[in-house]
């Protein structure tokens, strides 16, 4: 029993060590440029995967393992060549350090081998769902078990020691595929987890920057609106009038334009700081992240909502204008769904059009709230409207679509956003 006890031992601090680069994850991310995360990430998983070495499982007569090659499919998949090639040469300094030519030189070729199968892998496993990553890892993992077992198994026979695996290293192997397994499982899940809730911060300060950046423009437009026709009044009066009122009315012309310049210059110099964001995205990567953006409201409101745009569907649109004009639509029909209630996003190209449906199950509208939502948007005078829906109207102006509704009361509605491919 003491025997096992001091395996179990062995398992879960190996486990530990593999666990540690998920404490560091959010002071890499938030400290560091890409380029210094990535050594960092490396230098980590590489001392990981030294202690592993250094204080490895003892299971049967002698036999030792560890976990040192998770590690290294830690850092190639999550930092790449750079992290990836510092995690290896941390290993096989250490191996050849602990002296034996035989055993080291099998770990320098496991590691260069792992190593140009993991870099190989890695764009197509980033290109994965969450949960097919766990599946994907789970698969590394094993294939990762099979070079190793390999590896042992080789260094055996060249020893000459071939009948000591036959006999008794069946139920330890299957012991280490296991571990290999179920550490990159946890730590895929977890560091997955990690990466989700990062994002979904991220996505929601954006979201919230260029909502702000939108509400600004519309309230710039009546700002310089309402300075424009007081100024054409004031002028139409120093034209018309005479020498008194115009040397009372020009001032007050000069001082609202001056208001309207200033309001200008506030705004371009604000919307600026944003210049440097991609305006070119794909539709189901911004539908994603409205849908991530929105679940802790809709988990609150205890609806769905269903992204069903598929991958596949390789269409790239304004990402500012969309994924607000997708915010305000989707948060618009989340409002007006009940319990339970379902929003699907569906996309569909005919010809040159694009078209993006936003159906809900929600209290839907009656002829007369519909006719009078339809004709708020063709109107240019919509200060009895909400600033929300104001927004929209514009944001589709701006990429030149349309916007179409149908709803029925009880059953929901469906806006449709029609654009040119």
């Amino acid at each position: 029993m003491m025997e096992l006890n001091m395996n179990i031992r062995d398992v879960l601090l190996n486990f530990f060590l593999i666990f540690t680069p998920i404490f560091f994850y959010q002071y890499i991310v938030t400290n560091y440029t890409a380029t210094k995360s990535r050594l960092f990430l490396g230098v980590i998983c590489g001392v990981a995967a030294v202690l592993c070495m250094h204080y490895p499982i003892l299971s049967g007569e002698g036999f030792l393992w560890d976990l040192r090659w998770i590690a290294l499919m830690i850092a190639v998949l999550y930092g790449g060549t750079l992290a990836g090639s510092i995690t290896a040469t941390l290993i096989i300094v250490y191996r050849f350090s602990l002296g034996g030519l035989l055993g080291s030189v099998n770990v320098l070729l496991v590691a260069v081998v792992l190593f140009v199968i993991f870099i190989l892998l890695r764009t197509k496993y980033f290109q994965r769902s969450h949960r097919s990553k766990l599946l994907f890892a789970v698969m590394l993992a094993f294939f990762t078990w099979i070079v190793a077992v390999s590896a042992i198994t080789a260094h055996f026979m060249i020893s000459g020691n071939i009948d000591y695996i036959i006999q008794k290293s069946l139920p330890i192997f299957l012991i280490m595929g296991a571990c290999y397994m179920a550490s990159s499982f946890i730590y895929i899940y977890f560091s997955e987890e990690i990466r989700n809730y990062t994002r979904m911060k991220e996505n929601s300060f954006q979201a919230e920057k260029l909502n702000l950046i939108t509400e600004l423009s519309e309230l710039l437009s009546f700002e310089l609106k309402r300075s424009l026709d007081t100024t054409s009044e004031l002028l139409e009066n120093a034209q018309n009038g005479s020498d008194y009122h115009r040397r009372a009315s020009i001032p007050k012309a000069l001082k609202e334009i001056k208001k309207a310049k200033k309001a200008i210059n506030g705004y371009v110099n604000y919307s600026s700081q944003f210049s440097d964001i991609n305006p070119k995205a794909p539709l189901y990567q911004l539908a994603l992240e409205i849908k991530d953006l929105l679940t802790p409201y809709s988990n609150q409101k205890k609806i769905t909502i269903e992204q069903l745009i598929p991958e596949s569907f390789h269409v790239e649109v304004d990402a500012i204008r969309m994924k607000q004009l997708l915010l305000n639509l989707v948060k618009n029909a989340a409002d007006a769904t009940p319990k339970n209630g379902t929003i699907k996003i569906e996309a569909a190209k005919r010809g040159e059009k694009i078209y993006i449906i936003i159906s809900d199950t929600g209290i839907g509208m009656s002829k007369s709230q519909l006719s009078n939502l339809i004709d708020f948007g063709a109107s240019t005078d919509n200060t009895g409207i909400g600033r929300g829906l104001m927004v929209t109207f514009h944001l589709i102006q701006e990429m030149g679509g349309t916007l179409s509704f149908n709803s029925t009361v009880g059953k929901g509605t469906t806006v449709t956003i029609k654009l040119g491919a």
